[in-house]
């Protein structure tokens, strides 16, 4: 999943479409595996030779996947709002207004506040980042 989300190559994808689907499978498979967790966890505790299964530990085990399902989120929103300048800052734009100067400029800066997203240094999915 890391592999496929990260911060330095995500929002440069030449579809959006793509990028977002990659950070939505990243989200199913972080939900996937709470639900699947909870369905074992179940599963155990039902079973009558075991008196209980407990982790005394459980905002460690769950606090770096629900992190990475709130960061994957963030960026998916993000990449819907990039996708959604790039889509109102078109060529067409240009062509109606006649601006297409301050179009530019202002596709730019949209392309600046990507690049310094792109540009972190730190490890996004560490809670303590």
């Amino acid at each position: 999943m890391r592999n496929k989300i990260d911060i330095k190559t995500i929002f440069t994808k030449k579809k959006p479409e793509q990028a977002i689907a990659d950070i939505e499978a990243g989200i199913q498979v972080l939900e996937r595996w709470y639900t699947e967790f909870a369905r074992t966890r179940q599963e155990i505790e039902n079973e009558l030779t075991i008196v209980r299964w407990d982790f005394t530990n459980q905002k460690q085990i769950f606090e770096k996947p629900l992190h990475m399902v709130k960061i994957l989120d963030n960026l998916k929103n993000t990449c819907r709002i990039v996708k959604e300048f790039h889509a109102i800052l078109s060529e067409e734009l240009a062509a109606v207004t006649g601006s297409r100067t301050e179009i530019d400029v202002v596709r730019d800066k949209v392309s600046e506040q990507v690049a310094k997203l792109s540009g972190f240094v730190n490890d996004i999915f560490l809670p303590e980042v």
